[in-house]
């Protein structure tokens, strides 16, 4: 019998058919205490029932594997090692990266040196996370080179050893260039979930819906309450150890 006390969050962005074809967030994870929470692993039919009939009567299983189904409930947030700083993260990481139809600003990065009319440049990381060390893994994205009058590229290669973007088109700038690397809308996002710090036994998912957040405000005390309703974003075949074991 062991009790849950981390929930861990990793956002992944679908390429597909890209290479890798499931990227995840350079940023890295966030670690959050468990709160209230419902999770359930609920068998899945092929169709509207969990049985087939053949004309002799006899019955065929029609399910096809689990799929994990849960609502979490945060009256608070309070994290591992730095409540405020993983608060914001779950919010902006998790929450706030997912396909809703926008393109959404992935992490921030700033240009090594001064280029004239060149398609390919190193980058450093500026701000939160550090740059992928996975080649192509910002091949798709899109770079808001912010000069004077913005310059928006795409980008057609990344090689992670070296930090070298390319673009589809020439691009101008002076060293140390804020740059936001964007996720365009219509690229999926999903996130990596579990109840232990680690990777051993994340199920992938996504939000099935999130409700409003606001402020509560109770003799000055004050509280975030909001809800995140999760699916697991395919069926799951063996259901984690780590996940049956309280």
């Amino acid at each position: 019998m062991s009790q849950i006390s981390v929930w861990r969050f990793e956002t992944f962005y679908d390429f597909s058919p890209a290479v890798p074809a499931i990227r995840r967030d350079p940023v890295g994870a966030v670690v959050l205490t468990a709160s209230n929470a419902t999770i359930e692993f609920i068998k899945e039919a092929f169709s509207d029932g969990f049985v087939d009939r053949s004309i002799t009567g006899r019955k065929r299983s029609r399910i096809q594997g689990t799929r994990l189904s849960g609502t979490l409930s945060f009256n608070k947030i309070i994290g591992i090692s730095s409540g405020v700083q993983n608060a914001t993260n779950f919010k902006t990481r998790v929450l706030m990266k997912q396909d809703i139809g926008l393109d959404r600003v992935l992490q921030a990065a700033e240009t090594d040196t001064g280029e004239t009319g060149v398609t390919s440049f190193v980058m450093s990381e500026k701000g939160l996370g550090t740059l992928s060390s996975i080649s192509n893994f910002y091949t798709g994205m899109k770079l808001n080179i912010l000069t004077g009058t913005p310059q928006i590229r795409r980008v057609t290669a990344y090689n992670g050893a070296t930090r070298t973007f390319t673009v589809d088109s020439a691009v101008t700038f002076t060293s140390g260039t804020d740059v936001d690397i964007i996720v365009p809308a219509g690229i999926p996002a999903g996130f990596y979930f579990n109840n232990q710090d680690n990777t051993t036994n994340e199920i992938s998912c996504v939000l099935a819906g999130v409700s409003s957040m606001g402020v509560n405000v109770e003799s000055q005390i004050f509280t975030q309450p909001f809800t995140v309703d999760i699916e697991s974003r395919d069926l799951i075949e063996d259901i984690p150890t780590s996940w049956m074991s309280f």
